[in-house]
C-alpha cells in the first residue's frame, strides 16, 4: 500500500463529500422546479395512451 499525498487525500475527500452533496442539492432543486402536477400528469398519461394505441394500430 502506497502512502497517498495530501492532495490525493483532499481529492478523495471532495469526491466522497462535497461533490455528491452539490449534485444532490442540484437534484432537489430540479425536482421542485419541474412542473409535474395532477393536470400535467393527466396530460402525459393521455399522450402515452394515444401513442400506445397508435403503435398497436400500426403493428396490426
Amino acid at each position: 500500500n502506497a502512502v497517498q499525498t495530501p492532495e490525493a487525500l483532499d481529492g478523495l475527500k471532495y469526491l466522497m463529500s462535497f461533490i455528491p452533496a452539490a449534485i444532490a442539492a442540484l437534484s432537489i432543486v430540479v425536482v421542485f422546479i419541474y412542473p409535474l402536477n395532477k393536470t400535467r400528469m393527466a396530460a402525459i398519461n393521455a399522450d402515452l395512451k394515444e401513442r400506445r394505441e397508435n403503435l398497436q394500430q400500426n403493428n396490426s
